[in-house]
């Protein structure tokens, strides 16, 4: 039956009960079937800052994560921002949850690398994702101020490693940990950059980051040939306005407003660095380019219209903010 009941995210008509069953009936058995394709790749993913630790060893530059967690950040590239530490012991960010925890050591993944692969091949892992630090390869995210050739030498190691192991690497360009000396307030806006008169997206960072991806493409592309843009932009963005995520500082902590200035940004890098792959890179080492985006399921609390319709937008609300502008026509 039609419904007329007003349904906010469905515009004046909730739309039809789903067939075959009548409004407030629900299956009592569910019925399976499908199967994954043939070349599914199954495997694992970690994330620089998660699992790397020497967050200060070998010319690593400060990222916001470190400054997020109260890391002793002191001294270390990039680390001379508006609101970054001047003194040790340096103040733990009043958002974080668990406070205490860093990525200062995390699982030391950066003097463990080959134990870890040995893992990982005894596991009979094929794939495996992990992150590049855009700190490790560029400490203060800006080209002109420096390559670290310490940190090209890790991931050379670690892809040939992986490969030498039988293990694809795929790698994550950004997952969370942005330079430090990209996130200077009110000089360096970050990925929440806006025109000071309009208020507009200005996509501040376009240039660094541009120049980043192509020293990744260009310097790893030779062996990896799938990458990802941005891990998760949703967490990145939405929960890093005052919610336990980096940076959350009171510049950016307006829900209403930081989050969605800096999504429009992000998904224009997205765009940018599929472009700059496809055109520059892929015709000769023939890999693909994505992103990861993610997404908390919503049910509807009850058979109600007005419930179903609140799933729905959440849903919306969370993955199509960044799906629809990238693959709806």
């Amino acid at each position: 039956p039609t419904v007329t009941t007003t349904c906010p995210g469905f515009g004046h008509d909730c739309g039809s009960y789903p067939l075959p069953y009548l409004r407030g009936e629900w299956p009592t058995s569910y019925q399976y079937m499908g199967a994954f394709p043939a070349d599914f790749a199954w495997g694992m993913g970690t994330a620089a800052y998660q699992i790397e630790g020497a967050y200060r060893e070998d010319g690593r530059g400060a990222s916001i994560w470190d400054t997020f967690t109260g890391a002793d950040t002191v001294g270390m590239p990039g680390a001379t921002c508006s609101y970054c530490c001047r003194k040790a012991p340096c103040p733990v960010n009043p958002t974080m949850v668990a406070k205490g925890a860093t990525g200062n050591v995390a699982a030391d993944h950066y003097h463990m690398w080959e134990a870890d692969i040995a893992l990982m091949k005894s596991m009979g892992l094929k794939h495996y994702r992990f992150s590049i630090a855009w700190t490790r390869l560029v400490p203060t995210g800006m080209i002109v101020e420096g390559i670290n050739d310490k940190g090209i030498e890790f991931y050379n190691k670690l892809i040939d490693g992986l490969i030498a192991a039988g293990i694809e690497p795929m790698v994550t360009l950004y997952h969370w940990d942005l330079p430090q000396g990209l996130l200077d307030p009110p000089l360096m806006q970050g990925w929440w950059s806006r025109d000071p008169d309009t208020g507009k997206p200005s996509g501040q960072l376009m240039k660094h980051w541009l120049n980043y991806v192509r020293l990744c493409f260009k310097t790893f592309g030779d062996r990896v040939k799938t990458w990802v843009t941005f891990n998760e932009p949703f967490t990145f963005l939405y929960l890093a306005s005052g919610w336990g995520k980096a940076p959350s500082i009171k510049e950016f902590n307006d829900m209403d407003r930081d989050p969605w200035v800096a999504a429009h940004n992000v998904l224009n890098a997205h765009a940018a660095a599929v472009d700059v792959y496809r055109r520059e890179f892929q015709p000769v080492q023939w890999g693909r380019i994505g992103i990861t985006n993610n997404c908390d399921w919503r049910e509807p609390a009850s058979n109600h219209p007005q419930d179903i319709a609140a799933a729905e937008r959440a849903v919306e609300f969370t993955i199509a903010w960044f799906a629809d502008p990238i693959w709806d026509p």
